[in-house]
């Protein structure tokens, strides 16, 4: 696995213009591909309110984009991805790497000299 792949996939997603059902795709597949819990489970909420939405998947749109003027549940949505971009922003600019990210949350601690 590349370094910090799956956060900057994420990112890749939620910021280009395309077919909802492709960014759905590519988020669906980080979901179930990621070591990262909270990525995890932010992308499966996320994805199932995009499952859920009354849109057209073959809709072309920009997930970064602000929805919250159609109603709250679309407002809604936007904020889910709006953490989740800022997570993964987070996470791709820490100075540890990805493995050393999860391991310190599950409990690791780097050695001592």
């Amino acid at each position: 696995m590349a370094d910090k792949k799956e956060y900057i996939q994420v990112l890749t997603a939620l910021d280009r213009i395309g077919p909802l059902s492709a960014a759905l795709n590519q988020l669906s597949e980080v979901q179930m591909a990621t070591e990262d819990a909270k990525l995890r489970s932010a992308l499966e909420a996320v994805c199932s309110s995009i499952r859920g939405q009354n849109r057209e998947l073959s809709a072309k749109l920009r997930l970064m984009d602000d929805f919250s003027y159609l109603g709250v549940a679309e407002g809604s949505l936007h904020a889910g991805i709006g953490k989740i971009a800022a997570y993964c922003s987070k996470q791709r600019d820490a100075s540890m790497q990805q493995w050393e990210i999860l391991a310190r949350r599950a409990g690791w601690k780097p050695p001592t000299s």
